[in-house]
């Protein structure tokens, strides 16, 4: 399957592209894990590679305003499986493989940055959210 007009889905629901700075979006699909590798006497490397991958997406949000980020927040949250981990199941397109891919993965800490408040509102810089599978 190519391309199907979206990036990335936190359980069934696409996280619309207002909440992603394009030059921002990275993903590092399938990233291979060693368990054990290590170099010989020779320095030669000697990999013990697993046959489970992970992948991990990353983006930046441009700047909002406070209710876009509640907004932005209440959608993320909202497609967690477990809280505690913030855990979700995410679908992304693989750009490797040219294929749409669904795992379990969990969003580490958010770093919240604002560049304005006043009384009746607050003014967000983009924001750094990644999601790295399981």
């Amino acid at each position: 399957m190519a391309y199907n007009g979206y990036l990335i889905k936190t359980g069934s629901t696409t996280i619309p592209f207002r909440y992603i700075k394009f030059d921002s979006y990275s993903i590092t699909p399938n990233s291979r894990l060693d368990l054990d590798s290590y170099r010989n006497a020779n320095g030669v490397l000697i990999r013990e590679v697993l046959e489970h991958t992970a992948t991990q997406v990353v983006f930046t949000t441009p700047p909002m305003d406070l209710a876009d980020m509640q907004a932005f927040v209440s959608l993320l949250k909202t497609n967690f499986t477990s809280d505690i981990e913030r855990k979700c199941a995410l679908t992304y397109y693989d750009m490797e493989n040219d294929v749409y891919a669904t795992g379990n993965f969990y969003m580490p800490d958010i770093k919240w940055s604002i560049y304005h408040a006043n009384s009746s509102n607050i003014k967000y810089n983009p924001t750094e959210v990644s999601f790295i599978e399981y």
